[in-house]
């Protein structure tokens, strides 16, 4: 409510919630005439409630913020003036993390360096868990088109489930097929989003589960690319990741079996496994 760019459309959607959060939007929503509410009579989980408020969105450009983060006032408008450049999938932001904002460290400066970079680069680290790259969207701002045509609410898979109601997986979906489909995304290296950590937050809740939803994520998206090198940067990563966690050697095919639906292409397991210890030793 406080951006400086004060266009805003601002769609609410309590999911069900059980304390005083809807009086709350229904006060705050009588003195703004730009917050539209939704109500839901039963839990859908994030990924559906998600979806419900990016089909009720209107305008040009729309993100996701989620319940416990924060947006600095000027990220609209400094994320907005560069998707008018028309290779530019999205804009995303350094973020603050961390109890409070005073106190959160930065990640996802990405070198420090802000401006237009080409997809291809962004791919190639996103395609590997080592947290130099946001899962989360609640700091990039898309088009609406696309966040429509590429917010998916589960994922095939083998072994890992409840895509739509942790939404581990689906959040990083939204980037990597956004960016697949444009020359270039934008970056700034400036913090303009704070992701709170607290004890209640997913990410606390379900920490292993979701290492393997975003694993997934990251297979399928690399599995439905026609270049095999998604695929290969994607599972040798994560292979690489597992072997080094564990300390001892984890057999590829059966690491295939859990994440490889028979229907999917299957990595070279040379080539995966070199990615992946590449990124590694990187």
């Amino acid at each position: 409510m406080d951006q400086t760019w004060s266009d805003l459309d601002i769609v609410i959607s309590d999911n069900c919630s059980t304390d005083q959060t809807w009086a709350i939007c229904e006060s705050v929503a009588r003195w703004d005439g730009r917050i539209r509410l939704l109500r839901n009579d039963a839990n859908l989980g994030p990924v559906r409630n998600w979806k419900q408020c990016v089909d009720a969105a209107r305008g040009e450009f729309a993100m996701l913020l989620f319940s416990d983060d924060w947006l600095n006032p000027s990220f609209v408008e400094r994320t907005a003036a560069l998707l008018e450049d028309p290779e530019i999938a999205f804009v995303f932001t350094a973020v603050k993390h961390g109890a409070e904002p005073e106190r959160g460290r930065v990640l996802y400066a990405w070198g420090g360096r802000s401006g237009k970079v080409s997809s291809r680069r962004y791919l190639r680290d996103a395609m590997v868990h080592n947290g130099v790259l946001p899962c989360s969207p609640g700091a990039t701002l898309f088009r609406l088109a696309d966040l429509r045509k590429h917010l998916v609410t589960d994922i095939p898979s083998p072994s890992v489930c409840g895509f739509a109601e942790h939404g581990a997986g689906p959040d990083l979906l939204l980037s990597l097929r956004t960016a697949a489909e444009y020359p270039a995304v934008a970056h700034i290296a400036e913090p303009l989003a704070y992701f709170r950590d607290h004890a209640d937050s997913i990410s606390h809740m379900h920490g292993k589960q979701l290492e393997k939803a975003y694993a997934q994520a990251r297979i399928w998206f690399g599995a439905m690319q026609a270049d095999p090198q998604w695929l290969n940067r994607a599972f040798g990563g994560y292979w690489a990741q597992q072997m080094k966690a564990t300390r001892g050697w984890v057999n590829p095919k059966n690491l295939a079996a859990e994440f490889l639906s028979p229907e999917m292409p299957h990595p070279e397991y040379a080539r995966a496994l070199l990615h992946g210890l590449r990124r590694v030793f990187d």
